[in-house]
């Protein structure tokens, strides 16, 4: 993800260049888009940097919601992103260690083209029908959309985004900007647009849009 450095140097590029005071700290807004990426796409998080398992429990699918005996159909839509896949465990429940699903056999991932597009399976095929109590399917897996590196567009519309985020920081007097200095040739200022936030925030969103967990 971008990095506060970067997002600084984003500023200057832009028409007209904008400068915040190098003492000013702008990691609380780069990290505040970031979370806003993350809430809104709803892969949590989307960029993933911990490579440790986790355990999530969730109900059999299926139309019967209600009672001891929950599911009905093969489809589990995930609540979140998974990027590999450590085990899948059926009938966890009352202090029994449940059922290992083999992938391939019991169960597949889906999208079946995800792995080959960069992108994390957001659902799981079982072979057969679902059925038990809630939470007694448990798998185990790395979650969010992606780790080592993310999108060349994910990057970009973070970038904005928080330079979106530093913008309002700037016009609500939270950071402070030199009126003008110079750089090089270039006469940098903070004197700017007071929307060329939210349009640099539109933009972001748009991209967005294509990344958003539908589930």
């Amino acid at each position: 993800m971008p990095t506060a450095t970067e997002v600084k140097a984003f500023l200057t590029t832009l028409t007209p260049p904008i400068a915040v005071n190098a003492s000013a700290d702008i990691t609380s807004q780069v990290n505040a888009a970031i979370a806003d990426w993350t809430r809104r796409t709803r892969y949590i998080p989307f960029f993933q940097t911990d490579a440790t398992p986790v355990a999530e429990p969730y109900d059999p699918p299926g139309p019967n919601k209600k009672g001891m005996n929950r599911g009905g159909i093969e489809t589990l839509l995930l609540r979140n992103g998974l990027i590999s896949v450590t085990s899948v465990y059926t009938s966890v429940y009352n202090g029994s260690v449940g059922s290992l699903q083999t992938l391939g056999v019991n169960y597949f991932l889906g999208p079946s083209d995800a792995a080959s597009k960069g992108e994390p399976w957001t659902k799981i095929e079982f072979s057969a029908p679902q059925w038990g109590p809630p939470q007694s399917v448990v798998i185990t897996g790395v979650w969010g959309y992606c780790s080592g590196s993310v999108p060349d567009d994910v990057w970009y519309a973070v970038l904005i985004l928080a330079a979106s985020y530093v913008l309002t920081a700037m016009l609500q007097g939270i950071i402070a900007g030199p009126d003008s200095i110079k750089d090089g040739d270039t006469t940098v200022s903070q004197h700017f647009d007071n929307k060329l936030g939210s349009a640099l925030a539109a933009e972001a969103y748009q991209t967005l849009a294509g990344y958003r967990l539908m589930n």
